[in-house]
C-alpha cells in the first residue's frame, strides 16, 4: 500500500491541470463506515457511523457493569449477617480461610455465569430493538458469532471474580467467636465502613453524569429540530425525478399541471434542497479589493420561484427575475457567509461584482440571508444560487401542499404525475421530515443514553437499599434504645437516612462539574448549540435526592417500626 500511495502524486500531476486541487489516498475498507471521512457532494444527512459514539457507549456500558459489581458487593455484605454462623461452624470444623474464600468466590462466579445465561436470553429478545435504536444491523443473532458469546462469558467470569473478592475476604476474615455471635467483623476499618460508601458515591456519580448527559442530548436535539433554519420547510412535498431529461424538457407543463391539482399552490425546480446532498464548485468571486478570490463554494441551481417558495429573504440587491433572459446564464445570488469570507463588511457591497464558475461569467445580483443548508452541526457554508438551462443539474420538484387532507392530495399528484411522466416513478418525501432525519443519530443517541441512565439509577438505588439494609441490621439495638427512650418513628428514620443522603450530596458535588465538562465537550462538536442551564443541573440533583430518599426511607421505616423488645433481646 505504501508503494501504491507514493505513486498517487505523480498520477494526479499527469492527469490533471493542477495537483493542488486533487489528491488520492488509500483507506482500509473496514474503517470506512466508522472512521471514514465524507467524500464527493456535500450532504447534511449522516450516512456513516461515528467511532466516537462507539467509544462513549463502551465506556458507559463499562460503568454500568461496575455499578452492578458494586451492588453485588454491597448486597453480599448486607446478606453476610445471615451466613456468619455458617462461617463460624465451618471454621470450627476445620475449614481454612483459603477454602472459605474459594467457596464464596465460586458462589459469586456461579451467580455471574447464571446472569450471563439470562443476558444471552435478553440479548436474543432485545437485539432487533437494539438494531433499530442503533440505526444499523449490529448482529442478526448473538449466536451467529460464537466469539461474542465467549467474550460475554469471560466478562461474566471477570465480573464474578472482582465482585466476590471483597465479600469473600470479609466473611472469611472474621474471628470464630464473632461469627458464632452473629457478627461479620469488628466494625472497624475502612473495608467495613468506608469502602461501601465510596462505592455508593461512585454509583450515584455515574448515574448523575448519565442523567445530565441524557438531558443535554435531548435539549440539543430539541433545539436543532425547533430552531428557525432560515427557510420554510413546512408543507413542502419534494419529488425526486433523478435528473430525467424528459421531465426537464417538459418542466413548464409539468409545473403547470401539478400546481393545478387541488391542494397544491406552488412548484419550483432545484438541484438540491436543504438537508440533501448538493454540488460544490470552485468559483472565482471578486472581493472588496476588486481582485478575484477562488472559493470552493456550495451551489444550488434553482428556478425563478425557488426563493419565494422557501421564504428565503433577499437582504441586498434583488432575486432572479423571470423577465430577464440574462439571469439564466449571467446572474448569481450569494449568501451572507460568502460575503464574509470574501471580506465584505457590508453585504450589499458585493452586488454588481463579477464571478466565474464552470465556464460561465456574470455578476452577483443579490445577497440572501444565511439559511441552514445542512444540519446545525455544521457552520453555514458560503453558498451560491444560479439558474442554468442544463437539464442534468436539476432533480427536485418542490410542491407547496395544503395541510388539509394530505393523503388525498398525494393520491391526486401521483395520478397526475403518472399521466405526465409514465416512465418515471413518483418518488417523493416531505422536506421537514427529511431535514429532521439528519438528527437521527442524536435521537438514537438520546434514547440509548436514556436507557443506560435508567438502568444506572435503578442499580444505584438497589445498592443504596443494600447498604441501608446492612446499616439498619447493624444498628438494630441502637434503634431499640432510641425508641425505648422515646424517639418517634420519624426521628429514627431521619437518623438512619441522613448518612446516606449525605453520600448522595457528595456524589452530586463530585459529579455535576464532571457532567458539565463532558457534555460541554460534546456540545462543542455542534456549530450551533444550546447552553447547559444551571436549572437543568439543579433539577437532576433534586431528582436524584428524591429518588435516593425514597429508596432509603423504605428500609428505614421498616427498621424503625420493629418492636424494641425484639431489637434489645439477647441470645
Amino acid at each position: 500500500t505504501s508503494q501504491l500511495s507514493s505513486q498517487f502524486t505523480q498520477y494526479v500531476r499527469q492527469h490533471t491541470t493542477s495537483d493542488k486541487r486533487y489528491s488520492l489516498a488509500l483507506e482500509p475498507l473496514p474503517q470506512v463506515y466508522l472512521s471514514g471521512k465524507p467524500r464527493g457532494s456535500r450532504t447534511g444527512s449522516s450516512r456513516h457511523g461515528n467511532i466516537r459514539n462507539v467509544y462513549i457507549f463502551s465506556i458507559v456500558a463499562s460503568f454500568v457493569l461496575f455499578i452492578a459489581c458494586f451492588n453485588f458487593i454491597n448486597l453480599t455484605t448486607a446478606l453476610s449477617l445471615q451466613r456468619t454462623k455458617e462461617v463460624g461452624v465451618r471454621k470450627v470444623l476445620g475449614a481454612s480461610r483459603r477454602q472459605l474464600m474459594l467457596q464464596f468466590l465460586l458462589d459469586a462466579v456461579l451467580l455471574s455465569l447464571l446472569s450471563a445465561g439470562l443476558a444471552l436470553l435478553f440479548i436474543t429478545l432485545l437485539l432487533p430493538r437494539f438494531n433499530q435504536l442503533a440505526g444499523s444491523v449490529i448482529r442478526v443473532t448473538i449466536l451467529s458469532h460464537w466469539s461474542d458469546v465467549g467474550w460475554l462469558l469471560l466478562a461474566a467470569l471477570f465480573a464474578g471474580g472482582i465482585s466476590g473478592m471483597y465479600p469473600a475476604g470479609l466473611l472469611s476474615g472474621s474471628h470464630v467467636s464473632s461469627n458464632l455471635r452473629g457478627y461479620t467483623a469488628s466494625g472497624r476499618g475502612w473495608s467495613v465502613h468506608l469502602l461501601p460508601r465510596v462505592l455508593i458515591v461512585t454509583q450515584f456519580s455515574v448515574s448523575i453524569i448519565l442523567m445530565v448527559a441524557t438531558s443535554v442530548v435531548y435539549y440539543q436535539l430539541h433545539y436543532m429540530q425547533t430552531s428557525d433554519p432560515g427557510f420554510s420547510k413546512e408543507q413542502k412535498l419534494v419529488v425526486d425525478f433523478q435528473f430525467d431529461k424528459e421531465v426537464w424538457e417538459r418542466s413548464s407543463l409539468i409545473r403547470q399541471q401539478l400546481t393545478s391539482v387541488p391542494g397544491v399552490s406552488e412548484a419550483s425546480l432545484s438541484s438540491s434542497v436543504p438537508g440533501r446532498a448538493n454540488r460544490r464548485f470552485t468559483t472565482q468571486l471578486e472581493d472588496n479589493h476588486h481582485e478575484f478570490q477562488e472559493l470552493l463554494i456550495d451551489v444550488y441551481f434553482v428556478d425563478y420561484g425557488f426563493l419565494e417558495q422557501y421564504n428565503i429573504d433577499v437582504m441586498a440587491g434583488r432575486g432572479f427575475l423571470g423577465g430577464r433572459a440574462s439571469d439564466s446564464t449571467e446572474a448569481m445570488i450569494v449568501n451572507e457567509a460568502a460575503t464574509r469570507q470574501l471580506g465584505y463588511d457590508d453585504p450589499s457591497a458585493i452586488v454588481g461584482r463579477r464571478f466565474e464558475q464552470k465556464g460561465h461569467k456574470g455578476v452577483v445580483v443579490g445577497v440572501i440571508e444565511d439559511f441552514h443548508v445542512h444540519s446545525f452541526r455544521e457552520v453555514i457554508p458560503p453558498l451560491a444560487l444560479r439558474i442554468t438551462p442544463g437539464f442534468n443539474l436539476y432533480t427536485f420538484v418542490t410542491l407547496t401542499v395544503s395541510s388539509q387532507n394530505i393523503p388525498a392530495t398525494i393520491s391526486r399528484l401521483q395520478r397526475r404525475w403518472e399521466a405526465l411522466v409514465p416512465n418515471k416513478p413518483f418518488a417523493y418525501f416531505f422536506l421537514d421530515e427529511n431535514y429532521n432525519r439528519q438528527y437521527a443519530v442524536e435521537e438514537r443517541f438520546s434514547q440509548l443514553f436514556l436507557g443506560l441512565a435508567t438502568v444506572a439509577i435503578v442499580l444505584s438505588c438497589l445498592g443504596l437499599v443494600a447498604l441501608s439494609t446492612l446499616s439498619a441490621a447493624r444498628r438494630t439495638k441502637e434503634v431499640g434504645i432510641r425508641k425505648v427512650l422515646g424517639a418517634s418513628v420519624p426521628s429514627v428514620v431521619r437518623v438512619l437516612t441522613q448518612d446516606f443522603l449525605g453520600l448522595v450530596l457528595v456524589a452530586i458535588v463530585v459529579s455535576i462539574p464532571v457532567a458539565w465538562w463532558l457534555t460541554d465537550q460534546w456540545l462543542q462538536t455542534f456549530a450551533y448549540r444550546t447552553s447547559i442551564s444551571g436549572w437543568l443541573l439543579l433539577g437532576v440533583g433534586l431528582s436524584v435526592i428524591i429518588i435516593a430518599a425514597l429508596a432509603v426511607s423504605l428500609q428505614a421505616v421498616r427498621a424503625a417500626m420493629v418492636n424494641p423488645v425484639k431489637s434489645l433481646r439477647t441470645e
